[in-house]
This record gives C-alpha cells, sequence and structure tokens, in this order.
C-alpha cells in the first residue's frame, strides 16, 4: 500500500534517497516523488524541464505502516506520515494508487511524461497524445500558450488540483 509523507518542499528527493537507504526492504518496497515533464520558454526556446508533481509529498509503499513510521522519525529531514488525525495511517485508496500509477504509465522513476496536444486549423484542441488522453474528463482547463493542464486528482479522499506539461505539434 501507498502511504503519503509530507515533508519540506524541495526535499522530497533527499528525503527519498535517505528512505530507501535507511529502511529495510520489508519495511520499504519502494520510495519515491512523482514528477512531471514541463515546457518552459527560456531565451525564446521551449525547454523540457522535469519538476515534483506534488511538492513536498514523498510516497512509501509498504505492508508495515507503523514499524515503517517509528523508523522513519529517526531520519533528518522527516515531517509526518500522512493520516487519519489520530495517530492511524491511512493509505491512499487503490483507486487512487491505480490513477497515479497509470498517469505515469511505463515511465521509469513515476514521471509523467508531457502529453501531445494536436489542434484544428482554428486553434481548437482535437486530441491529446499521452498520460492526458486517458483522462480527458478531469482536465479542468488547457492553457496552450503556457504549456500546461490543469487536472484534479483523487488524492487522500479529497480532489487536489495538479499541473501536467503539454506540448504542441510545432514544439517538435
Amino acid at each position: 500500500m501507498w502511504y503519503v509523507i509530507w515533508t519540506v518542499t524541495g526535499g522530497e528527493e533527499a528525503l527519498a534517497g535517505r528512505i530507501r537507504s535507511r529502511l529495510p526492504s520489508r519495511l520499504c518496497r519502494e520510495c519515491f516523488c512523482m514528477k512531471r515533464e514541463s515546457m518552459k520558454k527560456l531565451g525564446g526556446e521551449w525547454v523540457e524541464l522535469t519538476e515534483p508533481l506534488f511538492p513536498g509529498y514523498v510516497f512509501l509503499d509498504t505492508g508495515n505502516p507503523e514499524e515503517a513510521f517509528y523508523s522513519l522519525k529517526r531520519l533528518p529531514g522527516f515531517a509526518v506520515l500522512i493520516g487519519g488525525g489520530q495517530g492511524g495511517f491511512i493509505p491512499l485508496e487503490r483507486e487512487e494508487e491505480a490513477f497515479l500509477a497509470a498517469l505515469c504509465g511505463q515511465a521509469p522513476g513515476y514521471l509523467v511524461k508531457n502529453t501531445r496536444v494536436y489542434l484544428d486549423p482554428g486553434g481548437k484542441i482535437r486530441g491529446f497524445k499521452g498520460p492526458l488522453e486517458l483522462f480527458k474528463d478531469r482536465i479542468r482547463e488547457v492553457n496552450l500558450r503556457k504549456r500546461y493542464a490543469v487536472l484534479d486528482i483523487p488524492l487522500r479522499g479529497k480532489e487536489k488540483t495538479a499541473l501536467f506539461g503539454i506540448r504542441l505539434e510545432k514544439d517538435g
């Protein structure tokens, strides 16, 4: 089951690395930060960047959250294992876990690749190719000029807004 650890924004990779190196495999099947590709215009050229999908969030796959929590408390930079508020630790729902895994597809390292957006001659969106084509119904907004799409994502029983990178045909 996946659990969410909250930490300082910008410290996600460092914490995930410490967890992977210090927790035994029986407590840490996997520890990762979800990332997304994005496009940014630098010096007049579109450049592809990689950024955290959920800043401040680290995901831990464990079958023993209580023991993992006590091991995590000894790590520097650890903030909190997000749970139910009563000291219990609540995993992501299976549907949420499946949704997030589907967004990443076969990309290594839990990376959500850019989605290619196809436009008709009038500039209207006629289709998508990539991670977002499976979740068109969740797209709240598409900003073609800034090359991102806004989606509502189920996370911890709530809808969380997240930005995803897009590429246009003319971007190459």
